[in-house]
């Protein structure tokens, strides 16, 4: 069974280092492929860790609030932006844009992210859906890779 969704404990309590989570592959709730973590979305909490109102002299929490997986995550210099809007304008994805899954579908995090959802449901396939749609356009093509293939990046 993969550790939970923590790095260890500390003094403070349960902790996690965003490098467990980032560029880690994602599986989905029946073990198949999802993608990567290209992202990690985080909150500043209205809450201190002592669990009281901050003030201008006390820290606030930052609690992670969803992973982020597919096109065009990050910022990208504007030529590379372009072209990758090409290719996906090309494979018939109009607006790119990631999937952003809801931390509480984070089941466990161990050497892979493990979600709780499965993939379609969390919008992880877009990518992988219109690239084989594509492909399947082209004579002599097979469709393949439909129900386990591709990584998921999407």
């Amino acid at each position: 069974m993969p550790a939970p969704p923590t790095g260890g404990t500390r003094d403070e309590g349960a902790w996690l280092a965003l490098s467990q989570v980032m560029n880690h592959a994602i599986l989905d709730r029946d073990g198949r492929r999802a993608g990567r973590v290209d992202d990690v979305l985080l909150d500043v909490s209205d809450t201190t860790p002592g669990g009281g109102r901050p003030t201008a002299s006390t820290p606030r929490l930052l609690v992670v609030r969803a992973i982020v997986s597919g096109p065009l995550p990050r910022p990208t210099r504007r030529a590379l932006r372009a072209f990758f809007r090409l290719c996906y304008l090309a494979c018939g994805i109009r607006d790119p844009h990631p999937a952003i899954v809801d931390w509480r579908h984070v089941d466990a995090i161990d050497a892979l992210v493990h979600l709780g959802v499965g993939r379609d449901e969390a919008g992880l396939r877009t990518v992988d859906q219109s690239v084989l749609r594509f492909i399947a356009k082209i004579p002599g093509s097979a469709r393949r890779g439909d129900s386990e293939g591709g990584d998921g990046h999407g």
